[in-house]
Formats: C-alpha cells, structure tokens, sequence
C-alpha cells in the first residue's frame, strides 16, 4: 500500500515538472509570435525590449535545465531581478511619452515590485510566483487600455508571461519541498 501511494507522488511530482517545462516553452513560443510584428513597427522601444527580456530569460532558464544545471538560486535571483525590472518598462515607456498623473503611479510599482523581488531572495520565494502574477494581475491589467504610453499589446502579453512565469515558480517552488529538497533564499 505504501508502494502505491508512493508511485502516485512520484508520477505527481513527474507531471508537475513536465507541466513547469511546458510552461516555460509556451510562454517562450508565446513571445516568438508577438514578438517580430511589434519589432518592424516600433524598433526598440521600451515595450520591445521587455518583451525580448520576456524571451532570454525563460529561454536561458530552459537551455541550463537541459544541460543538467538547474541552479534553484541563480534562477531565483534572475527572475527576481526579472521581476524588479518590469515596471521599468512601464516608467521609460512613460518618461518619452509623459501622460498626466502617471508618473508617481509609475514609481509606487517600482517600489512595491523592487521590494517583493528582494523579499523573495530574503524572506520566501513563493513571494517570487505572488509578485509575478500581481504584476501581471494588478499591473499589467490596470495598464490595459487606459494609457497611451505603453501599448496593449504589450500589457496583455505581459499579463501572459507574468501568469506562466509566476506559475512555473510556483511549481517549482513546490516540488522542491515535495522531494524534500531545501528552498533556497539567498540566506542559506
């Protein structure tokens, strides 16, 4: 019996990595598609160039995995760095088109996502998957249609990219506890 319910978490915590890698290549085909249209049209804009930044990382992430070297707290400190950065597409895209009242909007996003980047590192990093989908739920969607500094194409391919990343953590961050292996924060 105990064999059996073994076998379950095992086939579980199979599937649960193979739908992480999934996540990871979607989200990178995802941006291949958006990406060449956007890049003729607007050259390297602060939009185009987030959304590159939105294909190095995961692929990058993705080559490492396939070498054999995961490297739980370098991915960690990417993506937090990730996180800490995309707001800064939304505040350069603001500065070379100013609209009115949008500027300290701009700034509070830095700080709240610079500030859940680092606690992720300090504190948890399931922090990592909650600032990446509340940048994508609250930011991204709060963008959508109501600026005219960044574009909504680019809102909402972010709000996709932030939901498959932050899911990816998740599970990441999931089975590293299932295995028993220890999350690493920058502490330890």
């Amino acid at each position: 019996m105990i064999s059996s319910s073994t076998d379950a978490a095992s086939r579980k915590t199979a599937w649960l990595g193979v739908a992480s890698w999934l996540l990871l290549i979607v989200q990178v085909l995802g941006t291949l598609v958006l990406l060449p249209s956007h890049l003729a049209e607007e050259g390297l804009s602060p939009p185009v160039l987030g959304t590159i930044g939105a294909l190095l990382v995961p692929a990058w992430m993705l080559v490492r995995r396939m070498r054999g070297r995961p490297g739980a707290l370098l991915e960690r400190r990417v993506l937090s760095l990730f996180l800490a950065g995309m707001p800064v597409v939304y505040l350069v895209s603001y500065a070379r088109a100013p609209q009115p009242g949008w500027l300290s909007i701009e700034l509070v996003g830095l700080v709240i996502y610079s500030l859940l980047a680092l606690a992720s590192l300090r504190a948890s990093p399931y922090l990592l998957a909650i600032g990446i989908a509340g940048h994508g739920v609250g930011w991204d969607v709060w963008h959508l249609g109501r600026t005219n500094f960044v574009p909504d194409w680019y809102a909402a391919g972010c709000l996709v990219v932030d939901l498959a990343l932050a899911l990816y953590v998740a599970i990441e961050v999931g089975l590293e506890r299932r295995e028993g292996r220890h999350v690493v924060t920058a502490r330890t």
